[in-house]
């Protein structure tokens, strides 16, 4: 690859799966990667990791394996699997969910420095399906009483390290991953979870976005605006397609939209 900025997403082929078919996959990553070029001020590399690498084309993005049975626990298989990214050819590499469409510069979504940079969320860092479930009744107590548990928490649909800190960062998110995987065995814990936690620990250090660069809800292209999400499945192909075309004809304070 050789550029020294990558970004990158998974996609895994289950024919299983009842959400979408992996036709619909295809399609939505070849939205999320229009938007990152088109939009999103970005030259660099751009790569799926996949279980089957052989069956995407999509021009500009470059495949890696991904052995997807390694990890039999869906949710878990970005924090354990991360040694299959390419880390080590990049300076930066920063992660996108396939359901986020770049609406401007992903330039200030990289780690600049050795902290782990992080999308905001919506939810209390105690709700459900953040840290609540990680954490002991008495240490919630805790967290009430010095109003921690108000505090908004992170969301892992976007994330980025730099080269040199990314087996670090990763280490720390797999190990807790299997450390409390194994503490609350078939919980339906997520990823999402894991994150909040340490970012609640202070275990990992963490530094969301600004809430106007990375926006869930209410979508606004604001100067900043850098990528809208669209975690509900219901239309959400016609959605990411409107904020493509969107970011293509309104020019946001003086930010010009290649087409």
């Amino acid at each position: 690859m050789g550029s020294s900025q990558l970004i990158y997403g998974y996609l895994w082929r289950d024919d299983r799966a009842r959400s979408h078919s992996f036709e619909e996959l295809l399609a939505m990553a070849s939205l999320w990667a229009q938007g990152i070029r088109r939009h999103g001020n970005y030259s660099g590399d751009i790569a799926l990791l996949t279980n089957v690498p052989s069956e995407i084309r999509i021009p500009g993005l470059a495949t890696v394996p991904f052995d997807a049975t390694a990890f039999p626990a869906r949710n878990s298989r970005i924090t354990l699997g991360w040694s299959a990214v390419p880390y080590g050819d990049y300076d930066q590499l920063l992660r996108l969910d396939l359901d986020m469409m770049a609406v401007g510069d992903v330039g200030p979504l990289f780690a600049t420095d050795d902290r782990f940079r992080v999308a905001p969320s919506d939810l209390r860092i105690m709700d459900r399906r953040h840290a609540q479930m990680l954490v002991s009744p008495w240490k919630l107590i805790g967290y009430a009483a010095t109003g921690r548990w108000n505090t908004l928490g992170v969301s892992s649909c976007a994330y980025s390290s730099r080269g040199r800190d990314f087996a670090a960062h990763h280490t720390i998110l797999a190990e807790t991953t299997a450390r409390l995987a194994r503490r609350a065995p078939g919980r339906g814990l997520h990823e999402q979870m894991y994150f909040n936690y340490l970012y609640l620990t202070g275990e990992l250090q963490m530094q969301p976005y600004e809430r106007t660069q990375v926006q869930h809800r209410d979508h606004r292209l604001t100067p900043d605006a850098a990528i809208f999400h669209y975690p509900n499945v219901s239309e959400r192909s016609s959605k990411m397609q409107a904020a493509m075309e969107l970011a293509g004809r309104v020019p946001v304070a003086g930010r010009s939209f290649a087409k």
